[in-house]
């Protein structure tokens, strides 16, 4: 495709290319007559073996008038490589190269427009994707990688100054963000004051890289950094060799990472923290030091970390605390001295063996909240709840949920006090078999399975039917009555 093509569409503005396999791109001698594409996206063209005939390459680059601003090459298997005139396209702004699996080097490439704002790259095997990244792309806001087995590290010195969001994917080899060599000699010269990072990545998401060990061997993460999410990286050990968190953090999820200990040495400074989940961490051990940050904290989510022994410290100080969700953590055999915030709205326990000492503590202490579910933890427990020790449940609870209580047999006539109570569950009860008098009003949703002595008496027309014929929705099992 060339020169005779563009002759007939001198103010075309967006050119798609898809599923033609025998298309070749020959060279385009008058290339004004393409000053007016916005768009370029070939895909699916297997036998485009270059963007630019490589006589015409050199012309290109004394004088390239084209006002492109999207270029796209998918599915071109047989691309060998991109133009070294990139450079030349001022106007481009995004650049996408999806599935071209013979691309043999990004190295080649002079440079890159100064207005690109977005690159994204998925299953490539090219190598030098640093050649794209680095801090001269001062329009950079975007970069994903996906399914790139050749990349190690992003960035050769430092991650480009305008850089908002950074997506990883699948990319197996990929060991820091940042080159170790080159980062080490770029602590030094922060550290004599002659250089700093001065990166303003708000978002950094890294998904399935298994040979990723550190976020940066030298160095700390941007402090303009809002959200992190890691997930299944299984040999990542430390997000920082100073251990600490980025100060504008919001938001941090980890996942999946089975030799992560530690996710700082502090926090409790860091003021924007709202959020953080630490799921299926089996080698996490200690909360650091300190406690958890208290103005902001609203979400705390810890599953599946066995060698984690104890909560944070200070829980009883995060004021904003509304969700608590601690699971499968049978480390964990110790409960705060001082209790749980009054204030939190939502709380669940799975598996954890704080449950007697949470009871006798005191839920009734919990004013505002409004869910609780608890699973397991409690095989003493004969009656919920145990009004025979004085323990009593919040009236603002709106939502109860009781699974796997091996020796629960009644639900206490307390319940009875619960006027906002609206969902009522029970799972995995084998021995309940006992209701109060009669349940509050306001249920609207009965949930019990796994329970077949209480559920025979639930039937139409059985004993318990006459105090629950007015719940709205009720579900026996697999089967739902209302």
């Amino acid at each position: 495709m060339g020169e005779s093509f563009v002759q007939g569409v001198p103010k075309l503005e967006e050119l798609r290319i898809c599923g033609c396999k025998d298309i070749t791109f020959k060279g385009m001698e008058s290339h004004q007559d393409i000053s007016s594409l916005h768009g370029s996206a070939p895909g699916r063209c297997s036998q485009v073996l270059s963007m630019v005939a490589e006589e015409e390459e050199k012309q290109l680059q004394q004088k390239f008038p084209c006002r492109l601003h999207n270029l796209e090459l998918r599915d071109c298997e047989n691309l060998a490589k991109l133009p070294q005139m990139l450079h030349n396209l001022s106007s481009l702004t995004d650049i996408s190269i999806k599935n071209c699996s013979n691309l043999v080097s990004f190295a080649e490439v002079v440079g890159l427009p100064s207005r690109l704002r977005s690159i994204t790259i998925e299953n490539c095997k090219a190598r030098g994707v640093e050649a794209l990244v680095h801090s001269s792309m001062t329009s950079l806001e975007s970069f994903k990688i996906s399914d790139c087995e050749s990349v190690k590290y992003i960035a050769r010195v430092q991650l480009p100054p305008n850089l908002k969001r950074l997506d990883i994917k699948y990319c197996n080899n990929l060991q820091t963000l940042v080159d170790n060599e080159v980062s080490e000699m770029l602590e030094e010269s922060i550290n004599s004051g002659s250089s700093q990072n001065t990166s303003l990545l708000e978002y950094l998401n890294i998904k399935d890289c298994e040979s990723l060990a550190s976020l940066l061997s030298h160095g700390e993460l941007p402090c303009s950094v809002k959200c992190i999410e890691i997930d299944n990286c299984p040999n990542l050990v430390s997000f920082s060799p100073r251990g600490n968190l980025p100060t504008a953090l919001g938001y941090l999820s980890i996942r999946q990472c089975s030799k992560l200990e530690s996710i700082a040495e502090r926090v409790n400074d860091n003021t924007s923290l709202q959020e953080i989940e630490i799921m299926d961490c089996p080698s996490f051990i200690p909360f650091p030091d300190g406690g958890l940050p208290s103005t902001k904290l609203s979400a705390l989510y810890i599953n599946e970390c066995e060698r984690l022994a104890a909560l944070p410290n200070g829980m009883c100080n995060l004021s904003s605390l509304r969700n608590l969700k601690i699971q499968k953590c049978p480390g964990i055999v110790s409960f705060p001295e001082d209790g749980f915030p009054t204030n939190i709205w939502s709380l669940e326990v799975k598996d954890a063996n704080i449950c007697k000492p949470l009871f006798e503590w005191g839920l009734h202490r919990l004013t505002s909240l409004s869910v609780l579910k608890i699973s397991g933890g409690c095989d003493d427990v004969e009656s919920f709840p145990q009004e025979e020790i004085g323990i009593k449940l919040p009236i603002s609870l709106a939502t109860l949920e009781i699974e796997n209580f091996p020796n629960l047999e009644s639900l206490s006539s307390s319940v009875q006090n619960l006027t906002s109570l609206g969902r009522l569950h029970f799972l995995r009860c084998p021995k309940l078999k006992y209701f109060p008098k009669g349940l509050p009003s306001s249920i609207y949703d009965l949930y019990i399975d796994g329970c077949p002595l209480l559920e025979e008496k639930c039937k139409k027309n059985a004993e318990y039917w006459p105090i629950i014929a007015n719940v709205i929705m009720i579900r026996l099992g697999e089967r739902r009555i209302y």
